[in-house]
């Protein structure tokens, strides 16, 4: 049990990777005016996957076995890096960047204690409890620490001008949405 604990964490850590990764190749690749489109197949790739993915994963360990769940995506990512090194050629800006150390913890540990209390509170715990309750305020404050430090350094993990933009705010929010539904289904 600790080595497949381990390879989940290894796995979503390389998956978390996943679509911010494509969505910035697909920005270098497409112009403005074709990155909506290029965007919504993204998304129905992910709707498509996270349908099928489920489904084949049980196939496999219905009539193949368990094991192969983990391997399925090895020749797809091998078919995938091969096309992307032969292809796709990165222009970099040379520039020495301030890794926004403090913004990232904020928000990892606000988001997670927010998850944390939403999903325990009700269940674990009562909604009105101390650790319910502490586990929304030090989030909602760890959330607004977040907001503060990206206010002032030079590389900001998120920065704030983004959800000033009404395009970007919506479809942020759109994506939000149909993430939530997407994972609330295949739960």
């Amino acid at each position: 049990m600790p080595v497949l604990i381990a390879c989940r964490l290894f796995q979503g850590l390389g998956a978390g990777a996943i679509q911010p990764a494509t969505a910035t190749i697909a920005g270098n690749i497409y112009t403005v005016e074709e990155r909506a489109r290029v965007q919504g197949y993204l998304s129905g790739v992910w709707a498509v996957a996270a349908v099928l993915g489920p489904a084949i994963g049980g196939l496999f360990s219905q009539f193949v076995t368990w094991r192969w769940i983990f391997f399925i995506n090895v020749p797809v990512c091998l078919v995938a890096m091969a096309l992307l090194l032969r292809t796709y050629h990165e222009k970099v800006e040379r520039r020495r960047v301030h890794i926004d150390y403090a913004g990232a913890a904020l928000l990892t540990a606000g988001m997670s204690l927010l998850i944390l209390a939403a999903l325990e509170g009700g269940q674990a715990w009562a909604w009105d409890s101390p650790p319910s309750i502490a586990g929304f305020a030090v989030g909602a404050g760890c959330i607004a620490g977040f907001v503060a430090v990206e206010r002032r350094t030079a590389d900001p993990v998120l920065p704030l001008w983004v959800l000033s933009r009404r395009l970007l705010l919506t479809t942020t929010l759109v994506s939000l949405g149909v993430g939530a539904v997407l994972i609330g289904l295949s739960s």
